[in-house]
Formats: structure tokens, C-alpha cells, sequence
């Protein structure tokens, strides 16, 4: 019992991010562009069709974070436009990775037979890759939002929802951020 506010203290110190307090603006959101002379510009969609836009953490809605990673970029989701891009047994579209968007080619990954699938059509599950080839992506959409993990041989990076209940905000991190804690809880 005695040591209850010292674990208090821990818990509420590890909720924090480890990022410096972003400047006050004006703007909630800042949308990912590059310039001409950029090699993934043909990559980027322009601001009308954007489905991603980095996220300052001010402007979040007050709700519960599902994950604290110790450094991380936030994302803002069009979850109904993405999925429309994600209708057919193939699909294109883009993904944060790290400060910019990447063009990924994907394809269900067929984990689900077609009974199940149709039973159950808010679960798909695609696997694929940038369209350099220097990512490999899996990724799942449910009730709860789209999960991806992505890969590029060094590192992994996940992407998923940062608070509960909302498909909007996302959390792109990786693997290593995590505190040892989460991923021990995770394999129990």
C-alpha cells in the first residue's frame, strides 16, 4: 500500500508522450504535401481526396488513449473514403510512413473463406507492398478501425487506432516504442 502513489506517479508520468509540447496554430490539421521536384509527389493525393492528414496531438478529442508509445506521429483518417478505396479484391492507396504518404499496392489475403467473409464483411484482411517495394505491409480492417503492421527489413511500423472507440485518429509508431510493459501484457 505504500508504495500506491509512487506507482501513481509512474503511471501517470508513462501516459505523457515524450514529445515536446507542439506550438499553438491555428490549424487542427496540416495536410502532407511535397513539391514538384520530390520523387513521391505522383504519390500524394491533393487536399480535396486526402484520406491521411498529420494530426497535431492538442487538437485530439478528450478520450481515452488505447496506446502510448514513446514517440509517434498522429494521423487524421477519412475511414469511409478509405474503405471505399479498399472495395475490391485489390486495391491502391496510401499510408503514413513516418512523415509522408506511401503508395501501397494491396490484395486480400484470403484468411477468411468466403462464408465467413460474408458473415462477418466489417473484418478484411490484405497484405501487399509500397509500390517501390521497399515496404511490406499487412493490414486489417474491423469494427474498431484499420491495423496495420509494415515492415521495410530494419524496422516495424504500426499503424492503428490511438483512442478508443474512434476510427479517425490514428497512430503511426515503431514496434520498438513501445513500453516493455504493453508488449508483455500483449503475449501473456
Amino acid at each position: 500500500m505504500r508504495f500506491l502513489p509512487f506507482f501513481l506517479i509512474v503511471l501517470f508520468a508513462s501516459c505523457k508522450s515524450n514529445k515536446p509540447a507542439p506550438e499553438a496554430s491555428d490549424k487542427a490539421s496540416v495536410p502532407v504535401e511535397q513539391t514538384a521536384e520530390s520523387p513521391k509527389s505522383a504519390e500524394i493525393p491533393s487536399l480535396e481526396n486526402s484520406v491521411w492528414t498529420e494530426y497535431k496531438e492538442m487538437d485530439l478529442p478528450d478520450l481515452e488513449r488505447r496506446i502510448s508509445p514513446a514517440s509517434y506521429s498522429l494521423w487524421q483518417c477519412d475511414y469511409s473514403k478509405l474503405m471505399e478505396s479498399l472495395s475490391g479484391s485489390s486495391a491502391e492507396t496510401q499510408l503514413p510512413i513516418e512523415d509522408q504518404l506511401q503508395l501501397f499496392q494491396l490484395e486480400n489475403s484470403g484468411t477468411m473463406s468466403e462464408a465467413l467473409a460474408a458473415k462477418f464483411p466489417e473484418i478484411k484482411s490484405y497484405k501487399g507492398y509500397s509500390a517501390d517495394k521497399t515496404y511490406s505491409i499487412r493490414m486489417d480492417t474491423n469494427e474498431k478501425g484499420l491495423f496495420a503492421e509494415i515492415k521495410n527489413g530494419k524496422e516495424i511500423m504500426l499503424l492503428e487506432p490511438f483512442l478508443e472507440g474512434n476510427k479517425t485518429f490514428y497512430v503511426l509508431y515503431e514496434k520498438s516504442s513501445l513500453p516493455k510493459a504493453s508488449r508483455e501484457d500483449f503475449e501473456k
